[in-house]
């Protein structure tokens, strides 16, 4: 019994511990937030009677980084519960252990959906370079040319994955300004988020305009530094939330099932 009692300790320590991990990797401003709200002196605000006015779709990562948070918050409440609650010679009617079975269970679950989203996204689809409407830029350039190594890099043309300054210059004194210009417009800025925006795919006649993911899931560790990071960080998290609910079912529920049978013994 002291053992267990031990171990939920650990347990809540824990769970308070990736409760406020969650609270302070959360963004609560900035493009994580509200990508359209990003703004670059290379990309031209659509107007209101402008069709590329657009809505960027929402950051699943951070939602999923809300409901882990949660799941902290729960599992923790629930360990303080059962450490609050009388142990010596108590009997807990069957209602209250299905009631905290189902509890436990559905928290596994989501912590458990949680994670595989995060790599059914990250590794697979940040991954995937099958159709240029719906992968990533720089995961086309990965695969289809070469490793991105350098922020320098990640200006290129989504199309023909042309570097810029190091591959469309080589001509351009024998061409007319007017042809440069739109030449030069092809390019893109892969590392500014604000190039991932609805309204900015839009405005650049990108393929698709549904690529706000790749911004938000860090699809690549250079161009995307700092969700890949940050995304990294979740997905660490979420493992260890989802061994700690394991190890909390495991060590809570042996011991109610062990103290009920104790009690019937001693009737």
């Amino acid at each position: 019994m002291k053992a267990s009692s031990s171990a939920q300790y650990v347990f809540l320590a824990a769970s308070c511990c990736l409760f406020v991990a969650y609270a302070m990797t959360i963004p609560w401003t900035g493009p994580m937030v509200a990508l359209d709200d990003e703004s670059n002196f290379r990309i031209p605000m659509p107007n209101s009677n402008e069709t590329c006015q657009l809505v960027s779709q929402p950051n699943t990562s951070l939602q999923l980084a809300f409901v882990s948070t949660g799941a902290a918050f729960v599992l923790g409440g629930f360990c303080l519960v059962y450490l609050l609650s009388p142990k010596k010679g108590a009997r807990w009617p069957l209602e209250i252990l299905w009631a905290a079975s189902l509890l436990i269970f559905v928290l596994e679950m989501v912590v458990f959906s949680v994670l595989v989203a995060r790599i059914a996204v990250w590794f697979l689809s940040c991954n995937n370079a099958g159709k240029a409407e719906g992968s990533c830029p720089s995961t086309r350039f990965r695969q289809l040319r070469k490793d991105i190594t350098d922020k320098e890099q990640c200006y290129f043309d989504a199309n023909t994955l042309t570097v810029y300054n190091a591959e469309n210059d080589q001509f351009s004194s024998c061409q007319e300004t007017s042809v440069l210009a739109d030449y030069n417009r092809r390019f893109a800025r892969w590392d500014v988020p604000a190039y991932y925006s609805a309204g900015a795919l839009c405005l650049r006649e990108e393929p698709s305009t549904n690529l706000a993911w790749c911004y938000y899931y860090g699809c690549d560790a250079t161009c995307n530094a700092e969700t890949y990071e940050l995304n990294l960080k979740w997905f660490c998290l979420d493992s260890l939330l989802l061994l700690c609910v394991l190890a909390t079912h495991l060590v809570t529920f042996g011991n109610l099932y062990v103290v009920r049978g104790g009690a019937k013994k001693n009737e």
